[in-house]
């Protein structure tokens, strides 16, 4: 299993990915395990919709793009 230092390393990482689109979203959560934004739209539930984020676990980092699971075609011009 891979040193628990390089989980952080990629957290960061991943965060940092999303953290220049928090000026025209909503940052719903900040914190040294967790990075979530909204987008501005609200939802016919009055929910903010997701966009994405970046979530450290004990033995993993989650990242989630909510586009490409709504659009999963995104995904062919994405690379690896």
């Amino acid at each position: 299993m891979p040193d628990k230092s390089a989980f952080s390393e990629v957290f960061n990482e991943l965060k940092s990915i999303f953290k220049p689109y928090g000026k025209k979203m909503e940052v719903a959560s900040d914190t040294d395990f967790y990075y979530m934004l909204n987008t501005r739209y609200i939802m016919k539930n009055k929910q903010p919709l997701c966009f994405g984020g970046v979530r450290l676990g004990k033995g993993y980092v989650s990242f989630y793009l909510m586009p490409a699971y709504a659009c999963p075609d995104l995904l062919r011009a994405m690379s690896p």
